[in-house]
């Protein structure tokens, strides 16, 4: 099975598109974009987004980074 991945987009997700994000790592007490790895993420199940916002992704079989479910704000996730 696919590992899931935490990332924030650097620019605006839509529909179907693809967008730049960076994949967020664990400090020991938050996630952090520094450091990061910069990658593509593919909207394929319609999920949608704005720069700041983050999801769960995984590499997927297309081997291309697969947006899995709802994003939501930095804030919203405490």
């Amino acid at each position: 099975m696919a590992q899931l991945q935490l990332f924030e987009l650097h620019e605006v997700l839509e529909n179907g598109g693809i967008a730049r994000a960076t994949l967020l790592h664990w400090n020991g007490e938050r996630y952090l974009t520094r450091g990061g790895k910069e990658i593509l993420v593919h909207s394929h199940a319609g999920s949608h987004g704005v720069p700041g916002d983050r999801g769960y992704c995984f590499l997927g079989d297309s081997d291309s980074w697969e947006v899995v479910g709802p994003l939501v704000s930095e804030q919203s996730m405490g």
